[in-house]
């Protein structure tokens, strides 16, 4: 058995005993309190609930963790309570400046509340401070598509395919951005890359089916469209999408 001794943050065992740092200690302890604690929909508070309230508690024996702002954070934002979040991710910055994942974070939450020239400010310091993580670049390609700068989003979905060969959702998000900029056949090797990868992929089948009618052919769009609804039968925009091609 294994146990937690909090004066010298060490985990004891019958085997010796293991050092670990504040921060590492923190995290485990806090993923032993989730564990802990109830299940989404027994009627107790939800994994979102259960994270703040750890962080708070964090927060209160220690107002400068800039790790547990963050955290609580991710955890408002799991609840859509995006200002809250967003207070908190400027509590972290304000404590370290030099740390991405408050500001990465935080150009999500800007983003989701329709703040995009503030959320691609917020991207651009997190890739600043950390150039190689491929979630940043994905994150602000989709700010600026949001603000039609199609250009700078397809740069931004290259680079976050160049760090990350296997995040379909940039070959997906990439290919949207091509697709508005009429450039269909690079759209679609996006799409049928991602499906290539994962056959399954609605999403990819779904605008394959969009650019394919952008592009006027008409067969492969409703085949397309018609793999969506093998995958998702009441995927709604696709039974639209073939009831105006009358193959439905």
């Amino acid at each position: 058995m294994t146990t937690l001794c909090t004066a010298a943050m060490v985990f004891c065992s019958l085997t010796g005993a293991t050092v670990y740092s504040d921060a590492q200690a923190a995290l485990i302890t806090d993923r032993i309190q989730l564990a802990q604690t109830g299940t989404k929909g027994s009627g107790k508070p939800s994994a979102a609930d259960r994270k703040i309230a750890i962080m708070t508690e964090r927060i209160a024996r220690n107002g400068k963790d800039a790790s547990a702002y963050n955290s609580r954070g991710v955890a408002w934002d799991d609840k859509r309570q995006f200002q809250k979040a967003i207070a908190d991710y400027d509590k972290a910055i304000a404590l370290v400046p030099d740390f991405p994942d408050p500001y990465h974070n935080k150009g999500i939450a800007l983003r989701k509340t329709g703040r995009i020239r503030e959320a691609v400010e917020s991207t651009s310091m997190a890739i600043r401070l950390r150039p190689k993580y491929f979630g940043s670049y994905y994150s602000r390609g989709r700010s600026y598509a949001l603000l039609r700068e199609y250009d700078k989003a397809v740069a931004d979905y290259t680079k976050s395919i160049e760090l990350n060969p296997k995040f379909l959702a940039a070959y997906v998000s990439r290919g949207n951005s091509l697709d508005s900029l009429k450039r269909y056949d690079e759209a679609t090797a996006d799409y049928d890359r991602a499906i290539k990868a994962n056959p399954r992929h609605v999403n990819a089948w779904y605008n394959r089916g969009v650019v394919m009618g952008h592009k006027g052919d008409n067969d492969e769009a409703i085949a397309s469209y018609r793999k969506v609804l093998e995958l998702q039968p009441f995927h709604l925009n696709a039974h639209k999408a073939l009831k105006r091609r009358g193959a439905l």
